[in-house]
Order: structure tokens, then sequence, then C-alpha cells
């Protein structure tokens, strides 16, 4: 009995939510900038306002972004959440109203997803939910567990991306990491490196061991500072090579936690900012219920980023689990995309490509990811029915993509009607009826047979120079 009481004590420790408070001052100092970098570029108009039409997320459909004046809103209010959480002015609260909002942001168009958001928006949930107070006391303490459900958040990102990694491409042919290198041949210093042949397979064995062990030697004491250094080192150079955004720097930041809860204390430095709001420790329900909610979240989390493992496929090829799966910068995948219509009620069989409807960059993205070829053409039915919901239409998809700089090959199956694709479903494993379309002819024939949605990918090994498996003479 002394034993269980023990171990239930040391569960239950009380530590300093310093390093807490510290993560929450930087998350909100990140958001502020990012917002403002936003508006300064002049990206709201670009993402949000110019585009004529957008790709929604598959049951996250809330009708594309705002009106002007309120993307702008949400934005300027995402800076003040920012700002009240950098000073400590009911943090928790700003910390919410900020998760809620860029949540919000990231539904409007699906081509704008980015990983280090997803995190962001994670992270700021958390925050709202930590019972940590508004300023600085000598009662400020927070339970250990807390600091834990951090440090295991940041854990998941590392061992998750190392997970990613065990790719042939990445460890075999140092793909797609070669492709990128080489707009830095140039480079002072490390350009040389880069252009070797066996440079970016070297960086990208770094790249798996130091994801595979960071998280091990920032728990060890004795290595903590080094495997700090290793952490501002790796996500420097990957900021300077990549346009990879906010991500570096809220990995830089967010790892903090790894040091002991009472670390920002320490340091001569002090901030002068005094909180003018204070909250009261959340009573033991209220904790019951917001461990409950952690446990539940880590559960949903892990299950979401290892679903792929339990769906046909290549992940890389058919994106059916990719998101939230933190699977970073693994692939280099581009594509091209034409929609055939078929004008059931004429006929008539027309070539449609989706730049007449979409912007570039939205192109771009779309056309390397089913999901999205789908989302859109049944978005392009509505579009040409133009409010005549008796039209009736068949869209098809000549689409051809390329992976890690794999010779491109058709990607969906240009003989399935997109607008009967169940999105609920599968990629590869479900058979559709399908048809055989003619432009020159004008016609739609079915064929009597089903098939599948998705093509396999080339079988054709990634563009390299460099084969560790050949180099080394070991066994295929």
């Amino acid at each position: 009995m002394k034993s269980a009481h023990a171990s239930v004590h040391r569960s239950r420790t009380k530590v300093s939510s310093a390093s807490i408070r510290f993560l929450c001052r930087t998350m909100g100092a990140l958001l502020v900038l990012s917002s403002t970098r936003f508006w300064l570029k002049g990206w709201l108009e670009e993402l949000n306002n110019k585009p004529q039409h957008y790709i929604p997320f598959y049951r996250l459909d809330f009708g594309g972004p705002p009106s002007e004046t309120l993307v702008y809103s949400v934005y300027f209010t995402l800076i003040l959440c920012g700002l009240a959480m950098f000073f400590s002015l009911a943090s928790r609260a700003a910390a919410g109203l900020a998760c809620v909002l860029l949540f919000w942001v990231q539904t409007w168009d699906a081509t704008n997803y980015l990983n280090h958001y997803a995190l962001l928006v994670i992270l700021l949930g958390m925050l709202a939910m930590a019972p940590c107070h508004g300023r600085r006391d000598q009662n400020d303490t927070i339970d250990l567990r807390w600091v834990n459900i951090f440090r295991a958040q940041l854990a998941c990102v590392y061992i998750f991306a190392a997970f990613a990694k065990l790719g042939s491409d990445w460890l075999r042919y140092g793909q797609p990491l070669d492709l990128w290198l080489r707009a830095h041949w140039d480079m002072p210093i490390l350009g040389p490196f880069f252009s070797w042949s066996w440079g970016p397979l070297i960086m990208s064995w770094a790249g798996f061991i130091y994801d595979a062990t960071i998280v091990f030697f920032l728990c060890k004491s004795k290595t903590r500072p080094f495997a700090y250094i290793a952490v501002i080192v790796f996500h420097v150079m990957t900021s300077l090579l990549f346009n990879i955004g906010m991500f570096p720097w809220i990995m830089i930041l967010a790892t903090t936690v790894f040091f002991p809860p009472d670390w920002p204390e320490h340091l001569k430095f002090r901030s002068a900012v005094k909180s003018r709001f204070h909250f009261q420790k959340a009573s033991a329900i209220t904790l019951g219920k917001q461990y409950l909610l952690a446990y539940c979240f880590f559960f949903l989390q892990i299950t979401t980023a290892s679903r792929h493992y339990f769906l046909p496929g290549n992940v890389l090829w058919n994106d059916d689990g990719m998101r939230l799966s933190w699977r970073v910068m693994v692939r280099e995948k581009s594509g091209s995309l034409t929609y055939i219509v078929h004008d059931q009620d004429s006929g008539r069989i027309s070539n449609v490509n989706p730049h007449e409807y979409l912007e570039w960059r939205q192109v771009a993205e779309m056309s390397a990811r089913p999901a999205m070829i789908v989302l859109f053409a049944k978005k392009l039915e509505a579009i040409l029915q133009n409010g005549d919901g008796t039209r009736r239409f068949q869209i098809f998809a000549d689409s051809h993509a390329s992976l890690n700089g794999r010779r491109r090959s058709r990607m969906v199956n240009p003989h399935i009607d997109l607008l009967a694709v169940n999105l609920s479903k599968s990629f590869e494993g479900e058979e559709y009826s399908a048809y055989k379309v003619s432009i020159a002819e004008q016609h739609v024939v079915p064929i009597a047979a089903t098939e599948n949605l998705l093509l396999p990918m080339s079988k054709d090994a990634p563009l390299h120079r460099i084969d560790i498996v050949k180099s080394l003479g070991l066994r295929q």
C-alpha cells in the first residue's frame, strides 16, 4: 500500500510552471511574427481573397475564406492573442481563442495546409488547457504530468518523422534531399559537399539518426545541453536551406520543455513584464477532466499519425493518411492535371484546365494529390451546373505525377467518374464502374468491368546519383 501511495504521489509531483510559461510566451511571439508576416507580404490577399474558388478538406467544408474584412479581422485577432500570450495577459484564454481561429483558418483551403501550423494549433490547444497561473509567484506550480504531456507531444513529432524516413528513397537514394540540395550547389563552404554524389545521402542518414535519437538524448541530463545544440544547428540549417516557414523556430523553442521545469528562473535576465490577470488553481475535478482529455488526445494523435500503416498502398503516392502523420520533408511530388467533362444531356465532351478556376499555387498543390483532385471535381460539377441542379455530368481526370524524381506516370484512373468516388473509403482496394472516354469521337462507353481509382506508382527507382545498396555491395 505504501508503495502504491508513493507511486501516485510521484505522478502528482508539483513543479515550477516556468518552462510552460516560457513556451506560452514564445509561441505567442511566433504567432505575432507569423501573422504580421502574412499581413505585410500580402499573403492574406493572395491566399484567401484572390482565388475564385477553394478546395475544401473532406467533411470540413466551411465555404472557403470569409469576406476580406473578416479575414483581416481574424489575423488582427491572432496578433492580439499572440501579444496577450507573450505578456501573460489572460494567456490561457488567448491561447484557446488563437487555437480555434488558426484551426478555422487552416480549413479555408486545403492547398494551404502546412505541418507547422497543425503543430502550432495543437500546442495552442494544450497551452489553453494547461493549468498555469497568469503571473509568476511563489505558488505558481504545475503538475509534472503536464510538463511530460508537452514533452510527449514533441517526442511524437520527432519519432514519427524518424519512422517516415525508413522508406527506401530517403535512406537508399538520398531522395528527395538530393533534388532540393541541387539548388544550393553554389552555396559557400557547403556547396561542394552538396554537389558531391554522397553528400545528400550522408545528410539523409544524419537526418534520420537525429530524429530517431534526439528525444533520448534530450531526456538525459548529461547529454541534454549537447542535444539542444544539435537541435539548434539542425533546425537553423533546415531554415537556411529550405522554405519551411516557422517550423524550425517552433521546434527550437518548444524543445526547451525537455529542460528542468524551472530552468527559466535560473536565467540572469528576468522579464520585467507583470501580468495583470491571475487565474486560480483548477479544482481537482477540473484537473481530472483535463488529464482525461489530454490522454484521449494523445491516443487519437498516435492512431491518426500511424493510420496509414493499416491502409493499403504507399502513403507518399496515394496520400491516404498523410496529414497529421508528421512525415516531414520525405517527398517531392509534382503532377499535371486536366479534367475531362462529359455533359450527359448534350453528349458534349470537353477538356477543362483547372487553371481556369484556380490559382497556379492551388493547381500545383492539387494536381499531385488524389483526394484534392476528387474534391475539386465535385466542386467543378457545382460550378458547371451554375445553379441548375438538373444538369448531369461525368468528370474524369487526365492526371500524371512524379514522386522523388521518378518518371511521370498516370496517377488517377482516367476511366472512373470522379463524381461517383466515395472519399470515405481508401483509394486502393475500392473498385468503381469504368468507362472508355473518347474526346475525338465524343462518346463515353461503359466498360464491362470495375477498376481501382488510383493507379500504381512507377516501379522505376527515383532519380539518384548513389544507390547505397549497390555501392556497398549489399544484397537487395
